[in-house]
This record gives C-alpha cells, structure tokens and sequence, in this order.
C-alpha cells in the first residue's frame, strides 16, 4: 500500500491533470471573473 502523502500526491496531479483544462475550457470569463475585480 502506498504512503498516505504519495497517495495524495498523484490523486492531486490526477485532479489537476483533469479538471483544470476542463475549467478553463468551459469557461475562461468565468474563470478571470473569479481571480480578477469585475470592472463595472
């Protein structure tokens, strides 16, 4: 069995790995919109 911080370690490369090109395809403005000030 693997070591609990190994373990987390390739699940969080797994989750970026995945999720994050997912997010910034789907919606980029909503993206830019949560990191950056809304102009009004």
């Amino acid at each position: 069995m693997l070591p609990r911080g190994l373990l987390l370690f390739v699940v969080s490369l797994t989750f970026l790995q995945f999720f994050l090109p997912v997010f910034f395809f789907l919606s980029p403005s909503h993206l830019l919109s949560l990191l950056l000030p809304a102009p009004c």
